[in-house]
This record gives C-alpha cells, structure tokens and sequence, in this order.
C-alpha cells in the first residue's frame, strides 16, 4: 500500500492520517501552525530505514512548535520510538499505541490498544490489561519487555 498522508485542518487541531507503507516514497507533509496537532497512525503497514529517517527530519524541522499527540502507533512504530535516537521530541506525546498478544493454545494474533489513563502512565508504567482469544485462552503478550521502554522518555 502507498504510503498516504490526509490533513484535516480546523482552528484548534490539525490532524494528520498516516496510512500505508512509509519508504522512500513518504512525503511528510508541511504543517502551519495550529494550536494542536494530532498524528493517527493506525493505517501505517510498513516502516524501513528511508521512512524512519524521513521522520526523523519531519519531527526536527517540519512540526511546528506546539503539542503534538500520536495515536494508534503500530508496533513499528513503538519500536522504532524506542530504538531511534530523535524519533519523538518533546513537543510529542504518544497518547495510544498497539500491542500484540499470542495465544499459543489457537495460534491467535491480536494487536490491543493501549491508551494514556488507562493501560500506561505518564510515569512509563504499564498495566496490561488481560486479553482471551476466541476460545476463551488468555493469551500473553507478544513483546519484549524492552518493548515498553520509549514511556520513560516520554514527555509528562
């Protein structure tokens, strides 16, 4: 899928729709100044190296100075957040991100929203809430525990 960028612009918030894959194809858009800023990534498929650098240099030079939210972060970009020096700045917040659970009983994948208030913290703590698969399983997390470790640098 290509990588697509939708911008919703109103007098308090501009939004940005990322979808598809970010590559070398990803042209992050200019932004005005707006009072907030929201980025929605849910509909991102894929990430390499290109892309995390064309975030790099958007997030340094193309967001404007004011509080920026990220929601719905797949788990590229969770990881991404964690590993890559500079991929959140301190005028962005991740305010929800996925997270994938396995059930090893039905072989089951499923990727749960964790939100700010609810299953983590401004401190970086986590609760994970406890997920079943169709056949009633508990299934576990799928990730590392170094996975959660990009909260920590978060902004409070």
């Amino acid at each position: 899928m290509d990588f697509k960028c939708v911008k919703d612009v109103s007098p308090q918030l501009t939004t940005l729709q990322i979808s598809g894959y970010v590559n070398e194809h990803a042209k992050f858009p200019g932004i005005d100044a707006a009072p907030r800023i929201k980025i929605d990534l849910r509909g991102v498929t894929g990430l390499n190296s290109i892309g995390t650098r064309s975030w790099l240099v958007w997030v340094k030079n193309g967001l404007p100075d004011v509080p920026v939210s990220v929601v719905n972060a797949p788990t590229l970009f969770v990881k991404m957040f964690g590993e890559v020096q500079g991929t959140l700045s301190p005028k962005i917040k991740v305010d929800s991100f996925l997270v994938p659970y396995y059930s090893d009983e039905t072989g089951e994948r499923r990727d749960i929203v964790f939100e700010r208030g609810r299953q983590f913290d401004d401190q970086g703590s986590v609760s994970a809430p406890e997920v079943k698969d169709s056949a009633g399983h508990k299934m576990e997390l799928d990730v590392l525990p170094n996975f959660f470790n990009f909260l920590k640098l978060l902004p409070k």
